[in-house]
This record gives structure tokens, C-alpha cells and sequence, in this order.
């Protein structure tokens, strides 16, 4: 996470989070369809072949941060389905957080008649009405990352944090081999609900161990220095912290940098949030013991064909909500996750 708002936080850390599981696709948009010859396709040419999949579709995503590395990796999957399901996708949004910017954009993508529209709720209530617009005009919508719950959307596509924390907590117990959790945690602000659900995901779990104790929870407000000033606050007021959860982007790093200061690498079991480059460096230096990642692969490549199913085919996702999945990222897997997380087998 990078220095941003509570807001943003909620966008890119997680961000907003509901259980749901992937329906099966129809394995005529499953087959790689060569997307610069399908430009070229006669219009009639869908109708002489009777394939639905034969007409290139338009489809556009909204994004928050048009250019930020974890939304370029969303990116990344929405190119690869433009290439795989045969449409022309159009990535837009602003360069900084920005609400009303998001919304002139889906507007325009009304406008064009685009075939289908995938986007995050940053400011829920404020974009309830482009979606009810989208809705008149026929098109249909994916919300990911962070829902709108009033909005009419096809479904929501998004990490869940309770899931994200009790994978994280039964991973930190398998490490900690029966020595006794002392915990403290950071999210970026106090009343940030998605981190507070993520901690109590991992206290759920640590909490079930013997000798157990949660000494704190601390905010570092988006910001490296705050981070890094309240993790050596919590490591003098709290000597026997053995556990340091983050659950803001910074904070990993951040905590990374006193515990080597202080010299307890070994005897601190840090867990980071989202696969930023700082924080992949101090997994494979032995300093950070792993990371919870969120599939924003995912997000980009099975919101596209969700739109791509019910346009072709009728066919509506399996859930309203869902949940986009998270992988534990250790030394174990450093080399090879990035790609595990674009395989649809591991998306469960």
C-alpha cells in the first residue's frame, strides 16, 4: 500500500471483501481467439458462423489508480481475456483517487454502448447512480475490490478478510511451533473497518493458542515514517512481541526495518498484506516471514468473462458476492506465485 487515504487503503489493501465462489465457463470463451483477427471479422460473419463468441464485444474497466502496480496487475488479466474471449478492452481512470473522475468515465462508457463495464466502489453511495444508469441502458456490471452494496451490479467480485486473516493466522501458528502468540498489529487507521476485520481473521485463529496475548493495535496512517516510529513505540513498550501483523502495505516494511534495528530477526514473525516490492525483498532476506496477496489477476480476467458469458450466452455469475481469493507467499513460493495466482485452478 502506498501513502493514501483510508479510502485508497480500502481500495488497494483489500479492500472490501465478501465469500462467493466462481461459476464454470461455457468452453466456447475459454478457447484463445486471436483478438487482432477477430477486429477484422465481417459483422455478418458471427451470424454465417451461428458462434455468439465470433463478435468482438467492448468492454471497459474503470479503474481507481490507472497506472499503480497492484491495480497493472488487474491489468494484466484484463488484457490476457481481451486476447483469450475475443473484445476490445479500454483500461481508463484517473492517475490519483478520484470519485467523480471514475464516475464521468463509466458515464462516457454508457455512451458508447460499451457491451459491459467493471469497476471498484471507492465512494459507494456517490456511484449508485451511474450504476442505476448503466442498468437502464442494458449494460451490464461488475464491482470489484470494494463492493456497492446499494448499486445494481451482476455481481462483486473481491477478497474476503476473514478468509484472508485465518489463512494468515493458521499459517503464523504452524510457524511459531507451539511458542505462545504475543501479537500486535497495524492496519492504517483505526477506523478502517476491512483492516479490523483482517485482524480479527488472524486473532480468530491466534487467539485459540495457548498463552496467547494481543498487546496492541496501532495505525500507521498510509505513511512509512508513522509506521516506522509505531513499530519501535510497540517494541519498547512491548519487548516480547513475537507476532507483528500488518495490514497496511507500509507497515511490513516498516516493522522489517526496526526488527533488524533492534536485532530480532528470527524472533519476530512478521506478516505483511499485498505483494509490494519492499516487502517481497524482506521475505527473501529472511526478515518478513510471508505476505497475504489478493488476486487482482483475477479481478481483471473473470470480471471480463462474466460480462463476456451473460452478453454470448445468458449466463449470470453463480453468486452476487464473491470472493476473489488470497495466497500466503513465503520463501517457499517466492519464485512462482505470481504465475500460480493467474492459473483459474488455484482460483477456489
Amino acid at each position: 500500500m502506498k501513502k493514501i487515504t483510508g479510502i485508497l487503503l480500502a481500495s488497494l489493501i483489500l479492500c472490501c471483501l465478501v465469500i462467493g465462489c466462481a461459476p464454470a465457463t461455457p468452453a466456447s470463451t475459454q478457447k484463445p481467439v486471436d483478438q487482432t483477427a477477430a477486429t477484422n471479422i465481417p459483422e455478418q460473419s458471427a451470424e454465417a458462423t451461428d458462434d455468439p463468441a465470433a463478435k468482438q464485444l467492448h468492454i471497459v474497466f474503470v479503474t481507481p489508480l490507472i497506472a499503480h502496480p497492484v491495480w497493472l496487475v488487474a491489468k494484466q488479466g484484463f488484457e490476457q481475456a481481451a486476447i483469450d474471449l475475443n473484445f476490445r478492452g479500454d483500461w481508463v481512470g484517473p492517475s490519483v483517487i478520484d470519485a467523480n473522475e471514475m464516475i464521468k468515465l463509466i458515464e462516457v462508457a454508457i455512451a458508447e454502448k460499451a457491451d459491459g463495464i467493471i469497476t471498484q466502489g471507492i465512494n459507494p453511495e456517490a456511484m449508485v447512480p451511474v450504476l442505476k444508469k448503466a442498468e437502464e441502458a442494458g449494460i451490464p456490471l461488475i464491482v470489484t475490490n470494494s463492493d456497492i452494496p446499494d448499486g445494481p451490479r451482476m455481481a462483486y467480485l473481491g477478497t474476503d478478510p476473514i478468509n484472508l486473516g485465518t489463512i494468515g493466522g493458521e499459517a503464523i501458528v504452524k510457524q511459531l511451533n507451539g511458542t505462545a502468540p504475543k501479537v500486535a498489529a497495524m492496519v492504517s487507521a483505526l477506523d478502517y473497518k476491512i483492516g479490523g476485520d483482517i485482524v480479527n481473521g488472524y486473532t480468530n485463529i491466534l487467539s485459540k493458542q495457548d498463552g496467547y496475548e494481543f498487546k496492541i493495535l496501532a495505525e500507521s496512517k498510509a505513511d512509512m515514517l508513522t509506521a516506522v516510529q509505531q513499530w519501535e513505540n510497540i517494541f519498547n513498550t512491548y519487548p516480547d512481541v513475537n507476532v507483528a501483523i500488518n495490514v497496511s502495505g507500509e507497515a511490513a516494511a516498516a516493522c522489517a526495518k526496526v526488527v533488524k534495528e533492534k536485532g530480532l530477526v528470527g524472533k519476530v514473525t512478521i506478516m505483511a498484506i499485498d505483494d509490494i516490492a519492499e516487502t517481497i525483498d524482506g521475505i527473501k532476506e529472511g526478515v518478513i516471514f510471508g505476505t497475504m496477496t489478493q488476486n487482482f489477476y483475477r479481478k481483471g480476467y473473470q470480471s471480463s468473462q462474466w460480462i463476456c458469458d451473460f452478453v454470448r450466452y445468458g449466463i449470470k455469475p453463480e453468486n452476487l458476492l464473491n470472493d476473489s481469493g488470497t495466497m500466503l507467499v513465503t520463501i517457499d513460493n517466492i519464485d512462482t506465485y505470481a504465475v500460480d495466482m493467474t492459473n483459474p485452478e488455484t482460483w477456489n
